[in-house]
């Protein structure tokens, strides 16, 4: 596996093997990926604690390999191996602290190397790939006295992806303007809206204040790309604003009965 990746790297250097090179060594590092598990899960030759190293390892230099060689597919490959070695590597069991806090410096390192290259797809699979393992561990493992540790991931989270689109586009980052960015943009409240309904279950006043601070939050988004006019960033521009609105209009039924939600949605519908 590791004569592979030498060799494919090799070739790719040259221009008309720059595809063979890249599967080359796209093969020889999920061979690795394999090698790792298989020495962990079936034979036992590796504990925990090496293979999830040697996964991380693995995951990060297929990354820094595709970003030197401006290979999409490599950093795809790198990227979804780093989050599925947590999960490959541990049972049920586990520190949520040492899991979250890795995938923040992970998805931190996605958007380090987005800033730079503009490869939008990796800013999703971050996402995604976060999402689907926390919320699996939210809704299978979650316990009352883990809610500080989740809460602060959960905001981490949230910051670290809505603030994205506008910070690339306010810095004019490469790519910046890209569908991913929109799947960002309302994905982020959406998925972060449902863990933290999970996590404060029945507090519907808690969850009022929540959804008047996320609103009062996009605002501020919505301001800062407002105050720089620019036609190519209408589309962020109203939908910050729209996402602002909609947590407003969320924290009112939270908060207040049916007769004044009524009232405040019927002023509500005026104004807009």
């Amino acid at each position: 596996a590791i004569a592979m990746s030498i060799f494919g790297y090799n070739r790719a250097q040259q221009p008309q093997h720059r595809m063979f090179g890249q599967a080359l060594q796209g093969g020889g590092l999920a061979i690795l990926y394999l090698l790792v598990y298989f020495m962990l899960a079936r034979y036992q030759l590796l504990g925990p604690t090496p293979s999830f190293i040697l996964f991380t390892l693995i995951g990060v230099s297929c990354i820094l390999l595709a970003a030197s060689q401006d290979a999409r597919a490599l950093a795809v490959l790198g990227i979804s191996g780093a989050f599925l070695s947590p999960v490959m590597v541990s049972s049920s069991g586990g520190s949520q602290t040492i899991l979250f806090s890795y995938f923040l410096l992970l998805n931190s390192f996605i958007i380090t190397v987005n800033w730079f290259k503009g490869w939008r797809e990796l800013n999703l699979i971050g996402f995604v790939f976060t999402l689907v393992i926390g919320m699996n561990w939210a809704f299978r493992a979650y316990q009352p006295e883990d809610f500080v540790t989740s809460e602060t991931f959960l905001i981490l989270f949230f910051l670290l992806y809505s603030a994205t689109p506008v910070l690339f586009n306010l810095f004019n980052a490469p790519g910046r303007l890209s569908w991913g960015d929109g799947m960002l943009l309302y994905g982020t409240p959406l998925a972060a809206a449902a863990l933290q309904h999970h996590l404060l279950r029945g507090q519907d006043m808690t969850l009022a204040w929540n959804a008047c601070a996320a609103g009062s939050y996009y605002l501020l988004l919505w301001w800062a790309i407002y105050r720089r006019p620019n036609a190519e960033t209408v589309w962020l521009e109203k939908s910050l604003l729209g996402v602002a609105i909609g947590f407003f209009t969320l924290a009112i039924p939270l908060a207040f009965n049916a007769q004044l939600t009524a009232a405040f949605w019927t002023l509500e519908g005026f104004g807009v």
